[in-house]
């Protein structure tokens, strides 16, 4: 090769060099201009692929690795962002005025209590004394300290990523379970959004979805769709411990509450919980009680202790609408925000979460217990259930033993994503004198939404009741209408629905004689009791049902009929029963029963066998008196001559003591 062609080629190949590395710095300007835009604008985390694509072509660029860092501490990876802003002051040590800040905060975020300490005092060296950030570093220091106690004796709890079923590489958020764990809702931003693509950040609306436990095992979860998800961002918040009503959040007039009905498998369209909740400020999350009468709501509305506040509403039964909203008082609520309270079923424990109260960095959780119309100081649930960053939505099962939220760990598999917490053993607080506050502050000139009340009345641990209803003959599912009545007062508690797969679920607060009757047009009404005392612990009862059609032949036991022992005059309870057969035979004109009375095989079979019937004349005379045709009514007494149970346990004997109908001419 002659020196002439070899100084050609040597000159194409530098020329080449050239354009490409100016092509790569057009490139590169180009990225981080793309980025900036995002950037400047507060949208961090869409400006992270345009900024790392940039860190491929110069890694060494101090401002780059700066914001890079800043994006990552505003994003869900927030434990990525100290490898760069170590890189920028490396490269640059003064990269930026709040650099050391920064540094505190990602070293706090990872859980370097000391490291975080250390930076945000060198920031405070550097600082303007009493600026904001200077400031800042003043609580985080703080929180860094609290953070250190924390850590120390960490809680004995488990975390368990809940698994690739749910979570997927978009977000999961906001998990809410009904007491009996069997239905999840939660919400997420996934490509197959309802409303697509959000041109502000990038990504997908917030959707809605569902998914049910079958054989311990959660099912693919399914977009709710209309009418719970619009076009726009739809989250839900809470779910009624029966999981009948589904609380939901959506980003309009500030931000306000919806609800909807769960009727059989599908959703009612979304209302609003009404003026005497949502304002034309941000109510952001609720909870409700286990007898749906009580919820509890956060609220950023003038008057308040600062920032978002909890506040309680009662059902007002007269008006059909939630009542006057009232602050739950210093005890709870801070300078700060408080937010996504979470009444447990057993409606005397109240969990929520708090950047006032004492954290070990952003929002942690807490709990308090209602003692004789008072709340407990807040008592933090500790690390590892806490943690540098915002801890927040968080719900637990019934029995305790497992907590749900969202978080983004090293082990996710992608964004947020949901985790069920082994709870430890609940700690008990103390009731010191300086602990116990009232629930009802006076304040001064507080709106009416932050009046006095009285007291809280403390809900008792439930009984959660659960199975399937199916026809007696096809053992087909059947949907069927629950209705539960406090058989004391006659008062309607709930109604509810089974799915279109015949399952139900009905939560009953402790302290009440229940009454439950199940409903289908195309059968005879089936009805069981619950007498559940104050005194009861958690239980769950399941149980199959079988509905009978309207033949001759048919029979339904009268579990809500009651007499007194050795008695034959009906109790006042039995009422609500009574109606219920009053109403069919007066909606079936043509039907002829047989009323049935029977007994265990305890005491003389003589005097079991006049019991009977002096019980199953009670039944008919009642009904003779308020209008039935006495020649539609045999009253008979068997004793203990039909058991359905076993005479040799308790539990045997007590089904055996029945009131029972059978239709004998149609």
């Amino acid at each position: 090769m002659n020196v002439k062609r070899l100084y050609l080629l040597l000159l194409l190949a530098f020329g080449f060099i050239l354009i490409s590395t100016s092509l790569q710095a057009q490139s590169y300007k180009k990225l981080v201009r793309t980025g900036d835009r995002f950037f400047y604008d507060g949208y961090y985390a869409p400006s992270l692929p345009f900024y790392l694509e940039a860190y491929e072509l110069d890694d060494r660029d101090a401002e780059l690795n700066y914001k890079i860092g800043i994006a990552y501490l505003k994003s869900d990876y927030k434990y990525k962002a100290g490898d760069f802003l170590k890189r920028a002051i490396n490269y640059d040590s003064k990269v930026a005025d709040d650099i050391y800040f920064h540094l505190g905060r990602a070293a706090q975020l990872n859980h370097d209590m000391d490291e975080a300490i250390q930076m945000f005092r060198k920031h405070q060296d550097l600082a303007r004394p009493g600026s904001e950030l200077s400031i800042a570093a003043s609580r985080h220091i703080r929180e860094c300290e609290v953070g250190k106690e924390m850590m120390s004796t960490p809680e004995n709890a488990v975390i368990t990523n809940i698994g690739p079923v749910i979570n997927t590489s978009f977000s999961e958020y906001g998990p809410v379970i009904s007491a009996d764990e069997s239905v999840l809702v939660f919400t997420s931003r996934r490509d197959d959004s309802t409303g697509g693509v959000v041109a502000e950040d990038n990504m997908p609306y917030e959707d809605i979805y569902f998914s049910y436990k079958r054989n311990d095992k959660w099912s693919e979860p399914v977009n709710a769709r209309e009418p719970l998800n619009s076009d726009y961002h739809d989250a839900a918040v809470a779910l009624s411990p029966d999981g009948t009503l589904l609380f939901l959040y959506y980003d309009i007039k500030g931000g306000d509450l919806y609800y909807s009905r769960r009727e059989g498998n599908s959703w009612s369209k979304p209302e609003s919980l009404g003026e005497n909740i949502n304002s034309r400020y941000r109510e952001a999350s609720v909870s409700i009680s286990a007898d749906n009468k009580t919820i509890y709501f956060s609220s950023d509305i003038p008057g308040g202790y600062g920032g978002m506040d909890i506040y309680r509403s009662d059902w007002d039964e007269a008006n059909q609408q939630w009542g006057e909203a009232i602050n739950l008082g210093p005890t709870i609520n801070t300078s700060e925000d408080e937010e996504s309270p979470f009444i447990h079923p057993d409606g005397t424990t109240l969990y929520f979460s708090s950047r006032g109260h004492k954290t070990m960095g952003g929002f942690d959780i807490f709990r308090s217990d209602i003692e004789n119309g008072q709340f407990t100081a807040p008592f933090n649930l500790g690390y590892p259930i806490n943690t540098a960053d915002d801890d927040i939505y968080f719900t637990l099962s019934q029995d305790n033993q497992r907590g749900y939220y969202a978080s983004v760990r090293a082990d996710g598999f992608g964004a947020k994503d949901i985790y069920v917490i082994s709870m430890p053993e609940r700690k008990n607080i103390k009731k010191a004198s300086s602990v116990i506050t009232k629930i009802q502050p006076k304040l001064p000139d507080s709106p009416p939404r932050l009046a006095k009340i009285d007291a809280i009345k403390a809900v008792n641990p439930i009984t959660i009741f659960s199975g399937m209803v199916a026809d007696a003959l096809t053992a087909e599912a059947v949907n069927a209408k629950m209705v539960l009545i406090d058989n004391e007062t006659g008062e309607l508690v709930s109604e509810s629905y089974t799915g279109e797969d015949g399952e139900f679920l009905v939560v009953m607060p402790s302290g009440k004689n229940y009454g439950l009757t199940l409903e289908n047009e195309d059968y005879l009404f089936h009805s069981e009791n619950f007498n559940i005392p104050a005194s009861s612990n958690y239980q769950q009862i399941s149980k199959r049902i079988e509905m009978m059609v309207l033949k001759v032949g048919s029979k339904v036991v009268l579990n809500n009929i009651f007499f007194d022992t050795n008695e034959a005059t009906l109790r006042p309870e039995s009422g609500p029963e009574l109606e219920r057969l009053r109403n069919l035979l007066e909606e079936v004109p043509r039907i002829k029963i047989e009323i049935s009375g029977h007994t265990d095989n305890v005491g003389a079979a003589q005097y079991n066998l006049q019991l009977s019937e002096r019980r199953a004349q009670a039944v008919k005379e009642y009904l003779v008196v308020n209008g039935i045709a006495e020649e539609r009514l045999i009253a008979k007494g068997y004793g203990m001559e039909k058991p359905i149970a076993d005479n040799r346990t308790v539990e045997g004997r007590q089904e055996n003591r029945r009131t029972e109908f059978e239709i004998i001419e149609n």
